[in-house]
């Protein structure tokens, strides 16, 4: 049980509810849920504000290498992917966004299989546990979502042109796929390498 109450799995959980659930279409927010009205802070949605919490709480262990539970590579690109998929179906993306965001996936997908194929990790099969390298990227993709997010509810509660032009939403749209299809390879990459790797005494990191 404790393993579920820990401070990664609440960010986690209450990212996705709160990327996933939505008040008449909206994304919750203090607006939403306050009504509160004026500075475009209010409009933003409420995971991006856990988001920047959440890299506050995962950016000192991510610049050194660890050993984690395999079912743990499952976390990061099901994350990314749970942000990016709703404006995926909620129609927000048309024609060359849509193109966009399957080129960001399949694309970026093969060149990191490519890129994590030549990277050696351990395994403990019986422990089910996986060293991996350090891990900056996803900090930085970190980063992207949330500047994403907080773009998103700024250009929106200001009414900006920009939403409306052409070339906005499918960069928007090509990189959060890129980065959903980055996540999505590397845990596979390295899920498929565990499997084939020989076994080897490890200790999870704490």
């Amino acid at each position: 049980m404790k393993k579920f109450l820990n401070p990664k799995t609440i960010f986690i959980a209450l990212i996705i509810f709160l990327a996933v659930y939505k008040v008449h279409g909206d994304y919750i927010s203090l607006h939403t849920l306050f009504g509160i009205g004026g500075n475009a802070l209010v409009y933003f949605p409420l995971f991006v504000y856990v988001l920047v919490l959440y890299i506050g709480y995962s950016l000192a262990n991510k610049w050194r290498p660890a050993v984690i539970s395999v079912k743990r590579l499952a976390f990061s690109p099901a994350m990314f992917l749970i942000l990016t998929i709703p404006s995926l179906i909620s129609g927000k993306y048309h024609d060359t966004a849509l193109i966009s965001y399957i080129v960001g996936m399949v694309g970026i997908f093969a060149l990191s299989m490519f890129v994590h194929s030549k990277i050696d990790i351990k395994a403990d099969k019986i422990k089910k546990l996986i060293a991996i390298p350090a891990d900056p990227i996803i900090i930085i993709a970190t980063l992207f979502v949330v500047g994403n997010g907080v773009a998103n509810g700024y250009l929106n509660a200001i009414n900006s042109p920009l939403m409306k032009s052409g070339w906005l939403v499918p960069i928007m749209a090509f990189v959060s796929a890129a980065i959903a299809g980055h996540r999505i390879a590397k845990a596979l990459s390295f899920y498929l390498k565990y499997r084939q790797a020989p076994q080897t005494d490890l200790e999870k990191t704490k």
